[in-house]
């Protein structure tokens, strides 16, 4: 195994810690998607946009749980290209948390935090230019 070049190395703990909150990110996508799978499947309701807007019916609720869980996929699928440095993990990153960003504006009150969350992301891996240089 080579050794990583000591230069490099707060690079490559920054990415691997990245990958591993965007794991746990992801898991915060599959916690949205089971709330709105609940409340599809009992009838209840979901409130969106900050409470502006309810989701009550199923489809809707549903359609809202799928796209939950393709982006909590696709969090955790991205966490291997960016732990391992890839130079096309970044603009998938952006791009991936730009879809987060909708969702969680969306289903705002409940993921608030995923929100910031978001917004701390893609302000970090777009303005990182070191981060960006090495990917």
């Amino acid at each position: 195994m080579a050794k990583t070049p000591t230069s490099t190395r707060p690079l490559v703990i920054a990415r691997r810690i990245l990958a591993a909150f965007l794991v746990a990110h992801a898991v915060a996508h599959f916690v949205g998607t089971t709330g709105a799978l609940d409340a599809a499947r009992h009838g209840g309701e979901l409130p969106l946009l900050g409470g502006a807007r309810t989701a009550d019916d199923t489809v809707p609720l549903v359609v809202l749980a799928v796209a939950w869980a393709v982006v909590g996929f696709a969090y955790v699928a991205l966490s291997v290209p960016v732990w391992r440095g890839t130079a096309f993990s970044r603009p998938a990153l952006l791009l991936v948390t730009g879809a987060s960003i909708v969702l969680s504006t969306i289903g705002l009150w409940a993921s608030a935090t995923g929100f910031a969350i978001d917004v701390v992301l893609l302000v970090l891996v777009s303005l990182s230019p070191n981060l960006a240089a090495r990917w």
